[in-house]
This record gives structure tokens, sequence and C-alpha cells, in this order.
């Protein structure tokens, strides 16, 4: 097997309780070792004023579970962009048997969206293809660890979340609507979805990993024990993932975020679903 799965993690924000017993959140994670795949799912929180589909408890759990279910039955090969267009256009054509309405005639900030973020380890090249703001932390053998991901983004959600934490609540949901409809209409923002362009938008980038180097994939909402919180560096949460594993972070991050600091309190959600799998790199004659 090319990859070995050390730990895999999906916390909801919202928790485990007696009243939520089956709560899934909307992230998910996948991954097939013998083809040397792992990926994260972040479906983004619902926005429109009704819903499309009646599955799970959200459309964007909806949105996450789908893609989930088609990365995991069809292995890549060949060109990723026709991959992941057959992946988008799967997804679309179970969206238009399962939707309460027209998917084409719906209002835009009704398609719900996800985040990603995917890896393939295959003839000693890493390839990792994302969208969004979803994370990939590398740690080679020889310590050096590095960050992939929308660097902006924090910074870009930090002054969004000012000024729309700062409006009514009418006028804060009019504009978490208009960036939705743009996130499925805009070229150059669209995510993955129900839009064929989710594509166009996809980052590809490879890496020569050696093997014994660790890969940490995770949605938004773990990463936060890095960006915003500032809880440790992205090379300390690389030790802490290997030396106590994933879990273990998360649990730093929500007593953080329990504890009602003024980082997490600043954010349009104080508690964000959070998911991550952590890989390591194996030689193909290892057994």
């Amino acid at each position: 097997m090319p990859i070995s799965v050390k730990e895999s993690i999906n916390w909801p924000g919202a928790g485990l309780t007696a009243d939520t017993p089956k709560v899934t959140g909307d992230d998910r994670f996948g991954f097939d070792e013998s083809a040397g795949t792992s990926w994260v799912l972040d479906g983004a929180t619902d926005l429109g004023p009704f819903r499309l589909f009646k599955q799970f408890e959200s459309d964007a759990a909806w949105m996450a579970e789908f893609l989930n279910r088609e990365l995991m039955s069809h292995p890549p090969k060949g060109d990723l962009l026709a991959y992941f267009g057959d992946i988008l256009a799967a997804v679309r054509k179970r969206a238009e048997k399962k939707s309460k309405v027209d998917i084409e005639t719906a209002p835009r900030e009704t398609w719900p969206i996800a985040s990603g973020m995917w890896m393939w380890h295959t003839d000693d090249v890493t390839t990792f293809v994302r969208s969004g703001d979803c994370v990939a932390l590398i740690r080679t053998p020889d310590g050096k660890t590095e960050v992939l991901t929308k660097h902006e983004q924090s910074d870009l959600e930090a002054r969004t979340s000012r000024e729309l934490n700062a409006m009514s609540p009418e006028d804060r949901m009019a504009g978490l609507r208009k960036i939705r409809a743009t996130q499925n209409t805009d070229p150059q923002h669209v995510l993955l979805g129900l839009s064929p362009q989710g594509v166009d938008t996809l980052v590809i980038e490879t890496r020569n990993l050696p093997e014994g180097s660790h890969i940490l994939i995770m949605s938004d909402g773990l990463w936060r024990v890095v960006d915003p919180y500032a809880m440790m560096t992205a090379e300390r949460m690389m030790d802490e993932a290997l030396s106590d594993g994933v879990e273990h972070l998360a649990r730093l991050m929500r007593k953080f975020e329990k504890a009602d600091s003024q980082d997490a309190a600043a954010r349009i959600k104080k508690s964000d679903d959070a998911c991550g799998v952590l890989v390591e790199i194996r030689s193909l004659m290892a057994p």
C-alpha cells in the first residue's frame, strides 16, 4: 500500500449530545490505502430560504456525503480534471433526481457547496487537489513542515466576519446569501458543488515525498488551532499530531472554544465542524 492512514476524526461543531445522537455535521473524510488516496470535505453551512434535500440534517451534509461516496467509489485515473469533472457530474445527476425543486431554477444561494483537500500518492509522486480553504500539512523525514492552503482565507474571513457581525440579522443573512450565490456562479470563486465550473477553480500541486513523510489533511475547522486562534504554530501542530494524535488537537480546540475566548467569539460561528486524516507515505515494498 502506498499510504498508511494513522488516524482520522470527524467532530461536528454542534457536538454529540443526548438530544442529537445522530448528528453527522457537514464535514466528511475518506481514504483508500490501496489506491493511495485520502481526502477531507467541508460542506458550507446552509443559507438558502429552503432546503433542497430531505436526507441528512442539512444540504451541506448531503453535498459532502455524496461527494465522499463518489470519491470512494471511483479511484482516480488519467486526467484529474476530467476525473473530478466526472465526480461533480455524478453528484449533479443525483441532485437533479433527489431535489424537492428543479435544480436549475432554484436560487443559487440554495445550492450546497463544499471545500475539499484530496491527495493521491502514486509512482513516488504525491498530488494534492484542493478547492476552498481546506489544509494539508506535510512533514518530511528531515523534519521540514510545509503548509498547503488558501493562505489569504483567514484574513478575508476575519474582515468579512467583522463586517457581517456589525449588521442586523436580516442584513447579515442577505450578505451571506450574496456570497454563497457568488460561490456558485462566479468562475473565479466556484467551489465543489452543483456547478460544473467547480473543476475550473481546482488547485493542483505535486510533491516528491520520500517514504516516512507524514501528511495531515484537514478542514478549516481543525486548522483553527493555528489560524486564527494561534494556539500553536503549524510545526507544533504536526509535532502534536504525531506524538499525541489528531483527536488530542481537536480536544484542545474545543476546550479553547468553550472558554469563550475573544478569538472564538469573533467568528461568525464560534464552533465549526472539524475533520482530519493523518497519513504516512510508505514504500511499495513495505508489508
